[in-house]
């Protein structure tokens, strides 16, 4: 009597197909892992950096139109200049973080939503979608942008600093040194 096969027989030949794939897929190395966590971390820094300095050149030029047209007057709530620089500059800080955060946030939601995509038989929305119906644009406009929001609210409440620290713990962890955490997909 022959010793059954588990899941190799129950699962569709697409399934078995892709688990193959899968497995046969090598691990990428440490070397690559560490490049690609280095090249996403000196992403971030460069957008958080290119955010802030562009918010800051127009935060500059409108003080400098309102200092030059007399602009601050009863308008503002009786703040002056710095007073308004500060808050200004605050705002364009936390205009800047929202963007790292989405750089962070929004792959993994992303990564997420395709799964339970390929997964589309145990959800019916993702088959309408599939089958091309005249309310198919309309509601992937709605579930993509669901999925931005659900990606920039997780990076701002803490799923961004989390994400960098893991990917710049992996970018510069020495060979040899144990590290469960740091695999990146």
């Amino acid at each position: 009597m022959p010793i059954p096969q588990p899941l190799k027989f129950i699962a569709c030949a697409g399934c078995r197909d892709r688990r193959i794939d899968l497995d046969m897929d090598a691990q990428p190395s440490l070397a690559e892992g560490q490049a690609r966590a280095r090249a996403k971390v000196r992403w971030s820094h460069w957008l958080f950096g290119l955010t802030f300095g562009i918010g800051s050149l127009i935060l500059a030029a409108g003080f400098a139109y309102a200092l030059k047209h007399d602009r601050f007057a009863e308008d503002v709530g009786g703040l002056g200049p710095p007073q308004l620089a500060i808050i200004g500059l605050g705002e364009v800080l936390l205009s800047a973080y929202i963007v790292w955060t989405a750089f962070w946030g929004v792959p993994i939601v992303w990564r997420l939503w395709r799964r339970l995509g390929e997964a589309s038989s145990a959800f019916p929305v993702f088959r309408w979608l599939r089958a091309g119906l005249p309310i198919s644009i309309p509601a992937y406009v709605a579930l993509y942008s669901a999925v931005l929001g659900v990606g920039m609210f997780y990076g701002a409440i803490g799923g961004g600093v989390y994400e960098y620290a893991r990917n710049r713990r992996l970018a510069y962890r020495r060979a040899g040194t144990p590290d469960a955490g740091a695999s990146i997909e």
